[in-house]
């Protein structure tokens, strides 16, 4: 084997601390990439732990959901809600992230943005937004074969949405208000990875309910209950 020489350290530390840096210095497309790699290794790992399936059995076509929804809205449009809009909407949001903790308690414009992120991000975008998108990336892939129409796809799957409202809500609410009340308290540009790093559980949690066929569904939440 070949002697681990100075220079190699050296490169294999530059490797390392180039990595580090990534998500700062390029962060929309770190979190693209994450959103995209997260969802769909998230959606197999149901499919093989929790519902037991050998790879052979996995749902290409439901994986394909969480895929492209991860890669385009998770990756791409919460972005534009999170970085972009937020900045416009929450003025003190990047002073009061990038304070200390001491700094942050005596903040209170930063403090009452801090409460605006939360609520919209649970109450309008999850509820109005995210979960409508999800529907349709859902029927659009795994609906009916036979259907084409946009206008019929996307009333399908609100129609599915609607059934599972308060199921869904309750249960993304009961994760994602405590945890947004840290995401938005930490520095911007680390918002999004942790964003995505915890929604990798979420995720899990949405494919093992919403993953098969609206019909399959309430089935498998009961299993969730008992």
């Amino acid at each position: 084997s070949k002697p681990l020489t100075d220079s190699t350290v050296r490169n294999f530390g530059n490797g390392v601390s180039e990595a580090v840096r990534y998500p700062e210095e390029a962060p929309f497309c770190f979190s693209a990439g994450f959103a995209t790699v997260k969802t769909a290794a998230a959606d197999y790992l149901v499919q093989r732990t929790m519902e037991k399936k050998k790879h052979s059995e996995v749902d290409w076509k439901r994986n394909l959901v969480f895929t492209a929804f991860g890669g385009a809205y998770l990756g791409g449009f919460q972005w534009l809600i999170y970085v972009t809009m937020f900045r416009r909407w929450f003025p003190h949001m990047d002073k009061f992230a990038s304070q200390t903790l001491k700094e942050k308690m005596k903040n209170r414009p930063g403090q009452i943005d801090l409460a605006k992120q939360v609520g919209f991000d649970n109450f309008i975008h999850y509820t109005f937004i995210y979960f409508p998108t999800f529907y349709i990336f859902k029927e659009s892939i795994q609906g009916d074969k036979n259907s084409t129409n946009p206008f019929d796809i996307i009333k399908g799957g609100l129609q599915k949405y609607q059934k599972n409202f308060w199921g869904d809500n309750t249960a993304i609410w009961a994760m994602w208000i405590p945890a947004d009340i840290v995401i938005y308290a930490i520095p911007i540009w680390m918002r999004l990875p942790a964003n995505h790093a915890l929604s990798f559980v979420w995720t899990c949690i949405l494919s093992f309910m919403r993953g098969d066929s609206i019909e399959e569904a309430p089935a498998q939440i009961e299993e969730i209950k008992e």
